[in-house]
């Protein structure tokens, strides 16, 4: 599945985008703002990581790529995908030189489209740091809901910090997408 997104577009990740992943993840500003990821990432971890993203049965990983570059600029997916309970992870890191440009919320709408109406879930979730303002603003206008909040959750900027739990519903996507 492949996504539009104005000046970038999505892909398979693929070890040409070793470097670019490589430094991206390892940008202090870029992984001081996800929940998910830790820094300090080797070029060995990117690439098996990279290998193995094409295979992973509970995982739906997509590169964003540079349209005009084909640059690797970002990667955002599905993780931890449960068929059973029809539920996800959402999971979403851009390189900040392309934070600003609509990337995040283009690409979270098409992800959102893709888990429900093609993956078929019931629910997406996603964990944000509570010092996130912006992608907790870009959730909120997309119809997830806060649910609650992981206190001292993950270590980042030198002190633990508080995460975000939110969520939405095939249902209420349904409902907004439908006006």
């Amino acid at each position: 599945m492949n996504f539009d997104l104005g000046i970038a577009y999505t892909r398979k990740p693929e070890i040409k985008d070793l470097e670019s992943i490589y430094q991206y993840r390892n940008d202090s500003e870029v992984y001081n703002m996800l929940g998910g990821f830790s820094h300090g990432i080797s070029r060995l971890d990117v690439k098996a990581w990279i290998e193995g993203s094409n295979n992973r049965e509970n995982d739906h990983i997509w590169a964003l790529a540079d349209k005009k570059t084909d640059v690797c600029i970002g990667h955002l997916g599905l993780y931890k995908i449960d068929y059973r309970i029809g539920k996800a992870e959402l999971g979403l890191a851009i390189s900040r030189e392309y934070w600003g440009k609509g990337i995040g919320l283009k690409s979270t709408e098409n992800m959102l489209s893709y888990g429900f109406n093609e993956l078929r879930l019931n629910r997406i979730e996603t964990f944000n740091l509570m010092s996130n303002k912006k992608i907790i603003s870009l959730k909120n206008k997309l119809g997830f809901k806060t649910e609650g909040t992981l206190r001292e959750f993950q270590y980042r900027g030198g002190h633990h910090q508080d995460v975000v739990i939110m969520a939405i519903l095939k249902k209420e996507y349904a409902s907004q997408n439908s006006e």
